[in-house]
């Protein structure tokens, strides 16, 4: 890196650190800190009831549907491991049921001893 570049680079750094601190120092600290939960509550317990009892019946709807959502999605879900296990347990254990034509298959001669046993 150039040695202009790098002189440029600090300079401007330092400007930007003073900068800060002369904005932390008048009161702006707290915009650069994280939010505490007074600064988060005192906002809402200043705020007129009347603004705040629409949100509050839509949270009790939205709530409401939560919980019947909630419940539908859980009786989905069991059906779902439940049929899946079935599927997948059946499909590991390499079950394959008879069909009439295997049934006739396996009476055929084709699958008859050549030579009898013990004979």
């Amino acid at each position: 890196m150039l040695p202009q570049t790098w002189e440029a680079l600090e300079s401007e750094e330092r400007k930007l650190v003073e900068d800060n601190r002369a904005m932390y120092e008048l009161g702006a600290g707290w915009v650069v800190a994280a939010p505490t939960q007074l600064i988060l509550t005192v906002p809402l317990r200043e705020a007129d009831q009347t603004q705040l009892q629409p949100l509050l019946s839509d949270l009790d709807y939205l709530d409401a549907e939560w919980q019947k959502w909630r419940a539908l999605g859980g009786e989905k879900k069991k059906y779902f491991t439940s049929s899946l296990r079935s599927i997948a347990t059946d499909a590991m254990a390499a079950i394959e049921y008879d069909t009439p034509e295997h049934s006739t298959l396996e009476n055929s001669p084709l699958c008859k001893p050549l030579v009898k046993a013990g004979g």
